[in-house]
């Protein structure tokens, strides 16, 4: 069984000039297959890359930040901000 994208790429090949190509092909379609395609890759590299990463891979700032937000978020509220 041929893979996904072998079956793509002769899918897009048949679009723009394999065998059964027709006259007026949409170029729109095939723009928007193309954006289709690499929007669902560029997707799946963020969520590995996400996936990999560790707080101490942030930059020094982006982790101090972090530290503040988390140390505002998780301090206990004092008797006037429960009020």
């Amino acid at each position: 069984m041929a893979s996904f994208w072998v079956r793509l790429g002769r899918w897009i090949d048949s679009l723009l000039g394999g065998e059964n190509h027709e006259e007026g092909v949409d170029q729109a379609r095939v723009d928007e297959a193309i954006y289709l395609i690499q929007s669902a890759i560029e997707q799946e590299q963020r969520d590995r890359a996400a996936k990999k990463l560790k707080v101490t891979d942030l930059s020094p700032e982006r982790q101090a930040a972090l530290a503040e937000s988390l140390q505002r978020l998780l301090k206990k509220p004092t008797t006037e901000e429960q009020t």
